[in-house]
Formats: structure tokens, C-alpha cells, sequence
């Protein structure tokens, strides 16, 4: 799993104690690259990217699903992107619960965009 650039400790934490590998923005050396470059990152490892900035990711993946390839770059595919809430301190339990529910669920994620809502969980976004 990839946190995004803005990445989150607690739910970083979380996600690792459950035996998740995850890699940030900061540890991949990512914090001021384009959201275009994260998404490429993610995708070159198979990593599903966890976000909070649903705007640039949404634009990208219609990039993506029109073009059939993100800014030249070859990457076609991506494992899926999950865009999160903010939530209070409090909340990021239940956030890292639904990642791990979702990923380790029989659901295919790949290339698709899904938003969790706190009350309605996961959903996926068509564009």
C-alpha cells in the first residue's frame, strides 16, 4: 500500500501492525513530486495509493482511462486508488479498518478510484 504525499502516521501505523507493507511519500522520497509521479510510483510497485486529494487523483485516473497511459510515462495500470477522509485523531482507526477490509477482500480494486464515506463505506467512483 502507498500513502499519498500527505501521508498519515496513525494510519500508516495501523496499517503496518496489521502486516501491510506500506510505503509513504516521505520514505519514498516523494513529498514535492506531482501527484502524476506518485501515482507512476504506486503503480511501477503494485501498490495501492491511499489519498485525501480526491481532485488531482480523479483527473489523473481519466488520464488514465483515456489515454491509456499517464503522461507518456507507459504506465497503463495502477492496483486502485482509495481516497480517504480527514478525519479526527479518534476516526483513523476506522479508516485503516476499511483499508484493510477492502484489500483483503475478494473485490477486485485495480484501476478503479473508490471514496469511503465514514457512514456509507467504500465506494467506487465512476467517472
Amino acid at each position: 500500500m502507498r500513502a499519498g504525499k500527505e501521508g498519515n502516521g496513525g494510519i500508516v501505523q495501523l496499517l503496518r501492525k496489521r502486516g501491510h507493507e506500506v510505503t509513504t511519500a516521505w520514505e519514498a522520497e516523494l513529498t514535492r513530486a506531482a501527484a502524476t509521479e506518485i501515482l507512476l510510483h504506486a503503480a511501477r510497485g503494485g501498490l495501492i495509493l491511499v489519498t485525501y486529494d480526491e481532485r488531482r487523483f480523479l483527473q489523473l485516473n481519466a488520464q488514465l482511462n483515456g489515454e491509456g497511459q499517464l503522461s507518456g510515462e507507459g504506465a497503463s495500470e495502477h492496483a486502485g486508488i482509495l481516497i480517504v477522509p480527514q478525519v479526527p485523531h479518534e476516526d483513523i482507526p476506522r479508516i485503516a479498518e476499511a483499508i484493510i477490509r477492502l484489500a483483503g477482500s475478494e473485490q477486485s480494486i485495480s484501476n478503479g478510484v473508490y471514496r469511503l464515506g465514514l457512514l456509507s463505506g467504500w465506494a467506487r467512483v465512476v467517472q
